[in-house]
Order: structure tokens, then sequence, then C-alpha cells
């Protein structure tokens, strides 16, 4: 909460004081046994009275022109271009006038100007100067400005790198809005958001678009982006949950293209989480939908449900699943998809001991897993555990350096996990430093905890075997 008074009022004593006594008799500050809030906001703050005059006596040396030109300016953001004001205006304004409000503005100290790369920039002196004028803007007249803004983006600014501002300003038009226009926009922001990795904005976004959709396929479709961007924040069970609304909708709707994608991402977080029987389930709900209409899933669900079924008693029938897979790979050209398949073929060399046989058949994987970094973090966890497995430490260690940094770089827990097994291993076989190999085994139990993996049993029965 300080740090949300402090950033408003940007340390300036008189303002502190001013939000101080507009919060405290609303007890706001704190509820009923003394505690302040954990989830403080100021965004939508009243200006203080003590505030408002002072601004107020400012704002009385522009013209009312001025003055309404600036209040459509504080819509804009704290910060904002000249020439996009003057688009928002347009010409019953006319840039003339613009241009005189923001001179006069400048000299008065509501703004500060500077130039850039050709470009004129300017700043509200004080989040509260922007906040006080658009105080003075009426909630029906400011829905038709966020309208008008977002229009002069669209219309000025390239769209990909807009979007996040085009979404904020439609949204804030509410009605006037059109759906289609603001669920276009909201999901690309969500995918560049995505791409940035940041990961919270991406569900946010993802979140306000769903309400806007009324296709079963496309609500389907913006629910496996959300449950992507889950995944990122390590929350596996809210993903799942959302995977599995969505692939109810495109099963409904016949989509052989969506079941398949959703089905074997389904399968491999089932994997990946010690839910081995839901991966089987989920595998040959998956198959009895796609068929042969969609040939690249069909193979990657027979891997996967081949590659499930080794993990149990049945590697014999899951041997002969990922057998049919790598010759619908063969027969369809595509390298990729064959290195996807002689991964789960190396996981199944993993489950019966052959070590040998893992490591060489992943290295074929990585040889053809080229573009596809998960794919590829993968398939170098299962080479490198499987050279270690086999003897060949020093090999082992090259694969996990390489791995080490693709994995930490896409956010794959699960690769980093295999490097964690890798590493500490290879230093205690070649040091029997016990201590050293405590430390290698509370970092594994950090990353399950982390990213939520089930496999916690081993790192903590390494542990005890080092306190034995």
């Amino acid at each position: 909460m300080v740090n949300s008074i402090i950033e408003i009022t940007e340390g300036n004593p008189f303002f502190i004081e001013e939000v101080f006594q507009l919060l405290s008799p609303e007890r706001r500050l704190a509820d009923g046994s003394g505690t302040w809030p954990s989830d403080f906001d100021l965004s939508s703050l009243d200006v203080p009275e003590g505030i408002q005059n002072l601004l107020e006596r400012r704002f009385q040396r522009l013209r009312p022109q001025a003055v309404q030109i600036l209040q459509r300016a504080a819509l804009l953001g704290r910060r904002f271009r000249s020439d996009l004001l003057e688009l928002v205006e347009g010409p019953e304004t006319g840039s003339e006038a613009v241009i005189e409000a923001l001179e006069e503005a400048e000299a008065a100290g509501p703004v500060s100007v500077s130039s850039a790369f050709g470009e004129i920039l300017c700043s509200f002196s004080h989040a509260l100067v922007r906040q006080a004028l658009m105080g003075g803007i009426s909630p029906w007249r400011r829905r038709h400005i966020h309208l008008r803004i977002a229009e002069a983006l669209r219309k000025r600014m390239v769209e990909e790198g807009a979007a996040g501002e085009i979404a904020y300003h439609l949204l804030r038009a509410g009605s006037l809005a059109e759906p289609e226009s603001c669920l276009h926009y909201l999901t690309l922001a969500g995918d560049q958001a995505f791409q940035r990795t940041a990961f919270e904005e991406a569900i946010k976004l993802f979140e306000q678009a769903l309400p806007l959709v009324g296709d079963p396929a496309r609500r389907a479709a913006l629910l496996f982006r959300c449950g992507l961007a889950r995944t990122g924040l390590k929350d596996w069970t809210t993903a799942q949950r959302e995977w599995q609304d969505a692939l109810r909708l495109f099963e409904d709707g016949g989509d052989a293209e969506g079941v398949g994608r959703i089905s074997s991402v389904l399968a491999a977080q089932f994997i990946w989480s010690g839910r081995r029987r839901e991966s089987i389930e989920i595998s040959r709900r998956g198959l009895r939908t796609v068929g042969e209409a969609t040939p690249a899933y069909q193979c990657r669900l027979l891997a996967w449900l081949g590659h499930a079924l080794s993990q149990g008693c049945e590697a014999e029938e899951g041997w002969a699943l990922t057998g049919r897979a790598l010759e619908m790979a063969d027969r369809f050209g595509d390298p990729e998809l064959k290195g996807h398949v002689l991964a789960h073929r190396a996981c199944q060399a993993f489950y019966g001991g052959r070590f040998r046989e893992q490591a060489e058949t992943a290295l074929q994987a990585v040889e053809l897993l080229g573009s596809n970094a998960w794919d590829l973090a993968e398939a170098l966890a299962i080479a490198a555990y499987g050279l270690f497995g086999a003897g060949d430490l020093e090999r082992a260690g090259a694969i996990g350096a390489r791995l080490a940094k693709l994995a930490g770089r896409i956010g794959h827990v699960g690769s980093l996990w295999w490097y964690c097994w890798v590493t500490g291993g290879s230093d205690f076989v070649r040091t029997g430093d016990l201590e050293a190999f405590a430390r290698f085994a509370g970092e594994d139990l950090a990353i399950c905890r982390r990213g939520g993996l089930p496999w916690v049993s081993q790192p903590c029965t390494w542990l005890g075997m080092v306190d034995f």
C-alpha cells in the first residue's frame, strides 16, 4: 500500500497528506481489525479536494478549449504523442488548436514536451494532474473519446504494435465498440503478451475476450490459448481444466483438427503430471475423432498412447503403437513429426532400462527437431539421461549444457528436471561428494515443487540416503 501511495503521489508531501486524509475516514487504509489491505489499488482514486482545488487554479490559467483538449489527452495516458492527439481531435478542432493547447500547458506547467526520433512526446507533470483532468469528463463523453482514440490508433499505428492499447480503449468504450473488433484486438494483444512471456497479462486479455465469443469453435481456441499461458505460470490444474472444456467444444462441433491438437497437449500434460491412465484415456478419446482426417495428430496421439502404455505393464502394445506412428511419419515425409515419434521410442527404451538405445534414438530425434524448441528440449533431456545411464558422462555433460540453455529460455521445467538428474548424478559418480549430492537432491526437489512435477519421492529418497 505504501508503494501505491508513493507511486501516485510521486513522493509529494502535500499530495501524500491529502491522499491519506481522503482514505482514512473511509477506512480504506485498514480494515476493522487494523490490517492494511493486500490488494490496495489507487488507480480509480478520486482526486482529494485539496489537490483538486490546487490543480483547478492552475488549469484556470489556460483557455477553456485548451483544458478540453488536455482532458481528452489525459485518456491517452500519462505520456502521449502529439500527432496521435491531433488525430483524435480531428478536423473539427484542427492541428493548430492542439499545438496552441500544448504550448499553453507546457508554459503553465501541467505538461512537459520533448522530442525523440522526429516525434513530439508529451507527458503530464504528475499522475494526479492527469486524474484531475479525467475527473472533469462525464462517463458518457469518456466512452466516446475512448472510441475515437481506438480509431485513431488503428489509423495511425501499426496494428501489431498497438493491439493492447486499441483493446484497452475499445473495452472502455463499452457498448459503443463493436464486439467483434474488441474480440480481435484482445486476442491479438493476448498472443503478443504470450510471445513476450508476459503470461499473467496474456491470461487477463484472453479472459476479457471470452465473454465476447459466441461461436463454440472460437471459444475453444481461446480457451486453448488461455491454458497455454497458464502453463507459463505452472498452473497445470487450471490449464488442464480449460483444455478439457475446449476439447468438449471441439468434439461437439466435429472439429477433428481441434480435437487432435488439444488431445495431444493434454496427453503430454498428463504424462508429465504422472497421470498415466488419464493420458491413455485422452489419447484414445482423441483417436476416436481424428481418424484419417488429420493424419499428423493421429500420428502424435498414437505415439503418446504407446508411450503411456509402455510406462506400465503394456510395453509390447505400446511399442507396436509407436511403430505404427513411426511408419506414418515416414510415409508423410515430415522430419519433425518423425523426430517427435522417435523421442517417444527413446522414452520406451528408458522404461526398459536400455540406456544406450535410449540415447541413440533420442539423438536421432534431436537431428530432426530443428525448429520445434519444446520437443527439442525433451529429446535433448532424454538423450542426456540415456548417455548418463550408459556411463558416457562426457557426452551427457555436453548435451546437458545445450539442454540447460534451451530449456531455461523456453521455461521447460520437466527438461530442466532431467538435466538436474544428469549433472547431479554425473558429479556424484565422479567425486563421491555426499554434500554436493545432497545439494543436488535439494535442487531437484525444488524443481519438482516449483514446476508441480509429481516425482518428489526420488529426491526425498536421495536426501534420506545421504542422511543415512
